[in-house]
């Protein structure tokens, strides 16, 4: 079985690949998305990322992979509230941030595609 980390890397590369062969001429080479953590379980697995916008914006993602034979399929992806900045709660309050409903993530909606 490929590892969890090989994966998302090749899925990373193709990604940014196909968006420079369409954007290359309006936005150039993108920042890079690296992989914070993995955790593996039977069958699936969790992968965290982050993308550093500059040097105090970040992105993070998480990633949730089922594994197909000798592969890895991305089934769901995740991003870190911006509201709550990931911790659930409103800032200033311990209510349960509106956005994300006290997860800390909010799930992309739309299909997963390079």
């Amino acid at each position: 079985m490929q590892p969890v980390e090989q994966f998302l890397r090749q899925f990373f590369e193709e990604r940014e690949r196909k968006a420079l062969d369409i954007y290359w001429d309006l936005l150039g080479p993108g920042p890079t998305e690296d992989i914070e953590s993995v955790t593996n379980f039977a069958g699936f697995a969790v992968a965290t990322t982050r993308i550093n916008l500059d040097e105090k914006a970040y992105m993070r993602h998480r990633y949730r992979l089922r594994s197909v034979g000798s592969t890895w399929v991305i089934y769901q992806v995740s991003y870190q509230c911006g509201r709550c900045r990931g911790n659930g709660r409103n800032q200033g309050s311990d209510e349960g941030c509106s956005r994300c409903l006290g997860a800390g993530w909010v799930l992309q909606t739309g299909p997963i595609s390079l």
